[in-house]
């Protein structure tokens, strides 16, 4: 999970404008926008995340509904294209931050409290298959989305493994 779930955001981070630019007619200005408003939903999105681990459901539920929201965030912006309204771009976009730039907090959360004891040892083996998903996932995004010519397919891709992340999330908690 956290290598697919910290991989997806810094594909979204790596790609987006380029996509806007290239795919949907977006000028870098609005491009840019569209990024920050995914980078700031992250970040505003982390407490309020929290705040419902705390009571509303286990964090572990709660990320595998992250999954499935950063998963079909995902599959749909690999659908941008000339035609969307530009507020729809911006909306999914502040979604997909909220969710795929917004789940660490919990993540680290969980693995403390998975980890019991080893707390410590816990949070640093999820650090490193994070940092993994932060090193991996976008060269691996550029080599599919080069010889596919493709954004749809590999933002499909790399949703459906996010889900299905998610999936596997939601399984273990019971909910």
């Amino acid at each position: 999970m956290s290598f697919v779930y910290t991989g997806l955001p810094l594909c979204f981070i790596a790609f987006l404008t380029v996509h806007l630019t290239s795919k949907t007619g977006f000028n870098l200005v609005q491009a840019g926008w569209a990024l920050a408003m995914f980078q700031v939903a992250g970040v505003i999105s982390r407490p309020i995340w929290g705040w419902l681990a705390d009571r509303w459901c286990s964090a572990n539920a709660l990320l595998a509904w992250q999954g499935f929201i950063m998963g079909a965030t995902a599959l749909l912006t690999g659908q941008f294209a000339m035609d969307w309204e530009r507020w729809m771009v911006f909306g999914l976009c502040t979604v997909a931050g909220a969710s795929a730039s917004g789940f660490t907090g919990l993540a680290y959360a969980e693995w403390a409290r998975l980890g019991g004891a080893q707390r410590t040892e816990a949070t640093g083996l999820e650090s490193g298959l994070m940092f993994a998903g932060v090193l991996l996932s976008p060269s691996l995004f550029s080599v599919v989305v080069t010889a596919l010519d493709d954004y749809a397919l590999t933002y499909g891709f790399v949703g459906a493994l996010t889900a299905l992340a998610g999936f596997f999330l939601l399984l273990r908690s019971g909910k």
